[in-house]
């Protein structure tokens, strides 16, 4: 999360309710447990888009395009064939070959109620979604062609520093029972 957050850096948060609205983290430094069911691991995040939104990555700098804000600063592509290689991300399939950690096709984030025809390309972006939901909510993994209601609000997060963080862009969107606080403050 450099600059934004440094080593030593003290963060005060509130607490998420279950009744929080999804709309009220978009934008913020969030603490959320890592989304996998039963990890316990903490990450600190900027939600940079929730359930209903679509988010996208250009030369480093996440576009929200259901609300038109944009957070990050524009990378030189040299930055990343220079120095870190091709990242995989959610989006390397077929459809999205040439995305990487710095350039992200446009996502939607589900909320609870959408639906999705399960394909090769919703697998590769939704399968951390469709796992945690078979997981926590029972049922079995839907296959190729079926038609998939998200029972969850998602969110997409994103380290502030985007050559170095490990998010969404690797993990896919996290279900909004995995957010733990909002950072209100930074000491």
């Amino acid at each position: 999360m450099e600059p934004t957050l440094m080593d030593g850096d003290v963060l005060i948060g509130v607490r998420i309710q279950q009744n929080v609205g999804v709309e009220d983290l978009r934008g913020r430094i969030v603490i959320s447990h890592f989304p996998i069911v039963g990890e316990d691991e903490l990450f600190v995040k900027r939600c940079v888009a929730v359930a209903g939104d679509s988010v996208c990555i250009v030369r480093g700098v996440c576009l929200n395009n259901s609300v038109q804000e944009t957070w990050g600063k524009e990378i030189d592509m040299d930055t990343l064939k220079n120095s870190y290689g091709v990242w995989m991300v959610i989006t390397n399939n077929s459809t999205y070959h040439r995305d990487n950690i710095l350039n992200l096709s446009e996502i939607l984030v589900p909320a609870e109620g959408d639906t999705v025809t399960v394909s090769e390309e919703t697998l590769a972006l939704y399968r951390g979604a469709l796992f945690y939901e078979t997981v926590r909510y029972g049922g079995s993994f839907p296959l190729l062609g079926d038609k998939y209601v998200f029972k969850s609000d998602y969110v997409f997060l994103c380290g502030d520093n985007m050559l170095h963080s490990f998010d969404s862009r690797q993990w896919g969107v996290v279900p909004l029972e995995c957010m733990v606080s909002m950072v209100i403050n930074i000491n």
